[in-house]
């Protein structure tokens, strides 16, 4: 009679850490924030004619990335490492183009208004 118990239960404690990515995190007005102030510099960036190197951007992102890894579960840490990696390729490329620098934060603008939208849609506290 014990044994069913004991691996019903030992089945539901190993199941957790992965039923947890099924569930939204709740709204995150820090995170929001930050996606938000990513989107409006992509946004500004991408119309300028020359490319500079996107220091506040590059932080926001690492800041995302990390305080993900704290307060977040795997799916939306996922989706900030994503980010981090489009920022981060923009941000190493020597004397990237203008056409280049153009499509990056056109991406950048693109990924971060997906994670607007689905942040946004979260239940607020």
């Amino acid at each position: 009679m014990r044994l069913p118990i004991v691996l019903a239960t030992t089945l539901l404690l190993s199941g957790c850490g992965s039923l947890a990515n099924l569930f939204p995190d709740q709204f995150d007005n820090v995170e929001y924030s930050q996606v938000v102030n990513l989107n409006v510099s992509a946004s500004i960036n991408k119309t300028k004619p020359k490319c500079t190197r996107p220091e506040d951007v590059y932080h926001n992102a690492k800041f995302l990335e990390v305080y993900s890894k704290g307060t977040m579960n795997e799916t939306n840490q996922n989706i900030y490492v994503e980010i981090g990696s489009l920022v981060d390729e923009l941000y190493t490329r020597e004397n990237p183009s203008p056409v280049y620098c153009k499509l990056k934060w056109n991406n950048i603008e693109k990924a971060t208004s997906e994670v607007i939208a689905l942040s946004g849609a979260r239940i607020k506290k």
